[in-house]
């Protein structure tokens, strides 16, 4: 099950990145993680990846919610999809 980062973590990831808090769409988000839209809508479904904002009626993710999911991911898939 993914965890938040806690503000102080998202602060230190974005320091590393040299990068400052945004939203990404969907389509940013599967180019980053080399994954498929179906993969991403299983691991949403078993909350395995971060929670996506809605603005607008379409989803987003917090930059810095991804670069910590990256950073901790479990070192295979099929670690992911057994739980």
């Amino acid at each position: 099950m993914y965890q938040e980062p806690s503000p102080e973590n998202r602060s230190e990831i974005l320091k590393r990145y040299n990068q400052t808090e945004r939203m990404l769409r969907s389509c940013e988000v599967l180019d980053m993680l080399a994954v498929s839209r179906t993969s991403w809508w299983r691991y949403e479904q078993a909350n395995l990846v971060p929670p996506a904002r809605t603005l607008g009626g379409l989803k987003y993710w917090r930059l810095s919610s991804i670069l910590y999911f990256i950073e901790n991911m479990p070192a295979s898939r099929s670690e992911s999809c057994a739980a």
